[in-house]
């Protein structure tokens, strides 16, 4: 079985799994917390769909501010802004970090199993 995971084959079943759980809880997170559309849901319910946000956003909020740290997005202007304008930036910078983590977590999330599974030590 690890050698099926730690195969390219495997590579791509933990990614698309990936991706349904974390799209997956989005929507339902979505569907509960959208009281207009769906109303049958207790409030421990939708109390429950914070945390699904919480437990899928925050991961993908970080693996999309490495991924824009890394392309090195506003190097250089960034000492002369005052300050209500770093506000604004991290701000901006926070929500297209969580729109592009929800794309790239699943990816980073099968590349780490991959790696973990492939890695001699690994027993």
């Amino acid at each position: 079985m690890k050698k099926f995971f730690a195969s390219g084959t495997g590579f791509i079943l933990i990614t698309v799994v990936l991706y349904v759980l974390i799209w997956g809880g989005m929507i339902f997170a979505m569907r509960v917390t959208n009281t207009g559309q769906v109303t049958q849901y207790s409030e421990s319910t939708k109390s429950a769909s914070t945390y699904i946000w919480i437990i899928f956003g925050l991961p993908c909020m970080i693996f999309g501010w490495r991924t824009l740290s890394s392309m090195q997005i506003g190097e250089g202007w960034g000492c002369f802004m005052p300050l209500l304008w770093w506000l604004i930036f991290y701000f901006i910078k926070a929500i297209i970090a969580f729109i592009i983590g929800v794309f790239v977590t699943p990816f980073k999330l099968a590349q780490m199993i991959h790696n973990r599974l492939q890695s001699p030590f690994s027993q």
